[in-house]
């Protein structure tokens, strides 16, 4: 499912917790905890799952600490992975929640893709609450970011977007000028006549 925020996420078990850990489907998450350190923020996740992140190339790090969610001792059994455009770049585990949190820092420079994985290290997916908390990508000073768009024809708002194909889109009139959007990479192409 999409998070609204850009990240794709999947996992085998319940709801995804942003800021507190994952939590049976409709239920409330408790606060992160790995060991005997609790997290004000982070990703409750649980295995088998993936969050997938698009990074544009606006990225210069990726860091965070894992860890399984404190269920008592001796629970879970996650194994950690990050890729970057595919190559695995970070793996830890079988991790249980009597296990210390793990650091991860991985350089992203001009990568396009984020992946962590969580899964159950082959033993079922029973109390495999996967953690990542503190969990953060640095910006790169080199590229610019902007905010929301807003488009005008001639001051006029400009008409509707076409539905989304592809993450590819159209602002368009029936006459007038033309705008090509791709989404996924955030690129605009305009086309204007002569006078427009």
């Amino acid at each position: 499912r999409s998070s609204g925020i850009g990240l794709e996420i999947l996992q085998g078990w319940g709801d995804f917790g942003y800021d507190v850990a994952t939590a049976a489907t409709g239920g409330t998450g408790a606060p992160l905890q790995i060991g005997e350190q609790k997290f004000q923020r982070g990703l409750g996740h649980h295995a088998n799952g993936e969050i997938v992140v698009p990074l544009r190339g606006q990225f210069t790090r990726f860091r965070a600490l894992v860890g399984v969610q404190w269920q008592g001792g001796k629970k879970g059994s996650v194994t950690f992975r990050v890729s970057v455009d595919g190559e695995v770049k970070f793996e830890a585990g079988p991790m249980s929640d009597s296990d210390p949190a793990r650091p991860v820092d991985i350089p992203l420079t001009g990568a396009r893709e984020l992946r962590l994985t969580a899964t159950d290290s082959g033993d079922g997916i029973g109390c495999d609450m996967a953690n990542w908390v503190e969990a953060r990508l640095e910006s790169d000073p080199r590229i610019p970011r902007f905010g929301e768009s807003v488009v005008t024809f001639g001051q006029e708002p400009a008409p509707p977007r076409s539905a989304s194909t592809g993450g590819f889109s159209l602002i368009a009139g029936k006459t007038g000028p033309q705008i090509a959007v791709m989404e996924t990479a955030h690129a605009w192409t305009v086309c204007v006549d002569e006078g427009e």
